[in-house]
């Protein structure tokens, strides 16, 4: 019998080591502008990010997906002309939207910063942002072509490479004395002047040296072709936007730019657990594809249950350790003034918990051909999240946000079970309440160190996690949740 999970573990290795390399070093770009910038500059620098990102929607409309599936079918048909003349048509079309959604934001910059961000500083940073968000469509476009032409090296180095960049450059700028300016600067920097160069080379050199000597093909058949695929993509793109962005769009509306720097700190932290999440679903997407075409949905099925198991036991400590000293981290990572943020990472530690488990059952029924349950569950859960965000906003502030953010996560788990519907497996009952009963064990635990006033903070923290570490470990084994041969099998199987 193939190894399925060993051979989408290797085949995902690269994407997966590149991306979380990007996640630390924007972790870190995080972390120091928050220290030299306090909470209320870092909370308008990352507030601008999500107005841009909530309208980034309609700068694509999908394209990058239909650039990705057309490449892929052209070069199979050996019709080159056809893939230049798609990376031309996604290019300018992308630029045109960009071009139209940053102009308008340029244009009222001013009333903007005035009235939506209520300090006049925001208007030049707006500016600036926006041409550099002009200039990323032509890297977005180059990514997409990478992706299509199936050159992952190049198209995993892309987001690494930019956070290298943007970090060297703020970092350079925050020293000569720059403030919220550095940042902005360092992607505008990085978009408009060194990832082009360095990957338009690549590209055409590289991965599609035929591009400058072929003529393209440029109909209007082609461009009707990417669009149709393009634009039913935005309704699962819509979702993705309202979960990211509406929060910090609203935060900054009816709060202050104080509460969205604080939850911009707690929000990054906890999707750490996310991380962790992915390697998990770039090992599940493939395989679940390829067992439901074979119709092995018997090992679908164990094997759903078996991982089920396995992800409880990884992301759980993660999660507890957020939720029990959140002040803790967050003032260690980000200075002091960050710890008022401490409620909003507890409650975000239980629904990226519950966000996982949901990616579990939303990646398997891709898998299986099911994207459109995908889209209307995800879509569903955007929407209860909108409305939360609405009322729950206004009057409880980065609580309310990460409130909202709870309780559509758990609708979304629920409906995510639609997948039982089509492979019959059984939730494990049983190493959940075990994992649980650690959990409160080792929450005791804490307590009981953390009243200890003869040690100081980082003591308390190192021992906590010493000795939970052990019991988890010790309990897990005692109850044979997790044991020896279930480690030697999972080294196994990755090798």
């Amino acid at each position: 019998m193939s190894n399925y999970t060993g051979r989408a573990v290797r085949g995902a290795g690269i994407v997966f080591v590149m991306m979380v390399l990007s996640y630390f070093l924007g972790y870190v770009f995080r972390v120091i502008i928050a220290r030299e910038l306090g909470v209320a500059s870092y909370g308008l620098v990352y507030a601008i990010i999500a107005l841009f990102g909530f309208f980034s929607l309609f700068m694509s409309l999908g394209l990058e997906s239909a650039l990705v599936k057309y490449i892929a079918e052209f070069k199979a048909e050996n019709k080159p002309e056809k893939i230049k003349g798609s990376i031309i048509i996604v290019l300018f079309s992308k630029l045109l939207l960009s071009a139209i959604v940053c102009g308008v934001l340029i244009l009222f910059s001013d009333l903007i910063a005035s009235e939506y961000f209520k300090t006049p500083e925001a208007s030049i940073l707006i500016k600036i942002y926006g041409v550099g968000i002009l200039f990323s469509a032509i890297i977005t476009t180059m990514k997409a072509s990478f992706q299509g032409f199936q050159s992952m090296k190049y198209f995993s180095t892309i987001d690494f490479t930019k956070s290298i960049i943007v970090l060297c450059i703020t970092i350079f700028l925050l020293l000569i004395g720059f403030k919220e300016l550095a940042p902005i600067l360092g992607f505008a920097i990085a978009w408009i002047v060194f990832l082009p160069l360095i990957y338009l080379h690549l590209l055409i050199r590289k991965v599609f040296p035929e591009f400058l000597r072929i003529k393209a093909e440029l109909t209007r058949s082609l461009a009707k072709k990417l669009f149709r695929f393009g634009i039913p993509i935005i309704f699962v793109g819509l979702a993705g936007m309202i979960f990211g962005y509406t929060d910090t769009v609203m935060l900054t509306y009816f709060r202050s730019l104080n509460e969205v720097g604080l939850y911009n700190a707690a929000l990054p932290t906890m999707k750490l657990i996310g991380v962790m999440g992915v390697a998990i679903i770039s090992v599940l997407f493939p395989m679940s594809s390829e067992l439901w075409v074979k119709k092995r949905k018997d090992q679908l099925s164990k094997g759903l249950g078996i991982l089920y198991k396995y992800v409880l036991i990884l992301i759980f400590p993660i999660a507890l350790l957020m939720f029990l000293f959140p002040e803790i981290i967050l003032g260690i990572l980000f200075g002091g003034e960050f710890r008022q943020a401490g409620n909003v990472l507890r409650i975000l530690a239980v629904g990226y918990f519950i966000n996982t488990l949901s990616g579990v059952n939303t990646t398997v029924l891709s898998g299986i051909g099911k994207p459109k349950e995908v889209s209307k569950i995800m879509l569903s859960g955007a929407a209860l999240n909108l409305v939360l965000n609405l009322i729950l906003i206004p009057g409880y502030g980065m609580e309310g946000a990460a409130i909202s953010t709870l309780i559509a996560s758990i609708l979304v788990f629920i409906l995510s079970l639609e997948l039982r519907r089509y492979i019959s497996f059984t939730l494990p009952w049983r190493d959940f309440l075990i994992i649980v009963s650690s959990g409160i064990l080792i929450t005791g635990l804490a307590y009981l160190i953390k009243s200890l006033e003869f040690i100081g903070v980082w003591e308390k923290l190192a021992i906590t996690v010493l000795a939970g570490s052990i019991l988890y470990l010790s309990i897990l084994s005692l109850s044979k949740t997790l044991t020896f041969a279930d480690i030697k099998e999972i080294i196994k199987r990755v090798r």
